[in-house]
């Protein structure tokens, strides 16, 4: 795709070239595949940059970290500032700004500070019951949860991973069988059906709002006390709480991926199966980190 990136802008000569593409690619055939790419768009007349940014940044709590290559055409040519990038960034960068004749140029990218939110910001209300692993399967972890629950160190804004589930509970690879906690972020999405298993305490089954199924954990403080009057609208509490475990459904990897809900409804009534949506949303780019860029180009569109 790439060699045909460049024919179209060799022709059509737009100002402004934004590419997104796997961490590893900058390490592909010991860094050469990249080189090349790079002393490429540099020939035909565009000065480069290039950074990897992480999605979950940018108000979607997903690991996922991404090559972004900014290359703007006939801009002036600079020396790359290797103080503030990433580690791996930096490495390439040392390694191939010795191509004689490389334009380049420092483009400013958007801070990667704080991750605001969490698993369970992005989570569906009610959720069919084809997600979840059968309850049967669940008990026979609890314990080991339990226990790995109070094992886990976890700092705010990790990958909160639990344990992993057995393969006779899920006869899958290991890394589709790791279990994660809805207070952390998730793993980077894949273009598979099989997404990452979150462990819920759960809802109610209910038709009622979310505040009324809600249920609470014993060692949690109690929500506002309304004045609530009877059909079951009181706080509800686990004594002993009945863990769940489901993946993530693909309305969940939509959102993950900063997609508003509308377009996955529209895909959805257009008869997209679950398998379709689930590749859809893992082959996306993060919808919110490209749109940080995007402003930050406008300033070479003028």
């Amino acid at each position: 795709m790439f060699f045909e990136i460049v024919r179209i802008a060799r022709e059509k000569k737009p100002k402004v070239l934004l590419l997104e593409n796997v961490k590893g690619l900058l390490n592909h055939n010991d860094g050469d595949t990249f080189s090349t790419m790079v002393g490429i768009l540099s020939d035909i007349g565009y000065t480069v940059d290039f950074e990897i940014l992480n999605s979950k940044y940018f108000d979607v709590a997903q690991n996922r970290e991404r090559v972004i290559i900014v290359a703007v055409r006939d801009q002036q040519n600079e020396e790359w500032n290797l103080n503030k990038c990433h580690p791996v960034v930096k490495e390439t960068k040392e390694k191939i700004k010795q191509i004689e004749g490389l334009r380049t140029f420092n483009f400013n990218y958007p801070e990667q500070i704080h991750v605001r939110k969490r698993i369970r910001d992005f989570l569906e209300e009610e959720v069919s019951e084809k997600y979840y692993i059968e309850e049967e399967k669940t008990r026979r972890l609890i314990e080991e949860i339990k226990v790995k629950i109070r094992e886990t160190s976890f700092v705010e804004g990790d990958i909160h991973k639990i344990c992993d589930i057995p393969r006779e509970i899920i006869n899958d690879n290991e890394r589709q069988r790791r279990l994660y906690g809805i207070d952390g972020i998730s793993p980077t999405l894949l273009a598979r059906s099989d997404t990452p298993k979150i462990l819920l305490v759960g809802y109610l089954e209910m038709k009622a709002g979310k505040q009324i199924r809600s249920v609470y954990d014993q060692d949690g403080l109690s929500p506002t006390i309304d004045t609530a009057q009877g059909g079951h609208r009181q706080v509800k509490i686990l004594l002993k709480p009945e863990y769940r475990i489901r993946k993530l459904t693909p309305l969940e990897c939509f959102r993950l991926q900063g997609f508003p809900d509308e377009y996955f409804h529209i895909l959805r009534e257009n008869k997209f199966s679950d398998t379709q949506l689930y590749k859809m949303a893992g082959n996306a780019v993060t919808t919110t980190k490209i749109e940080k860029v995007f402003e930050r180009l406008l300033e070479y569109l003028t």
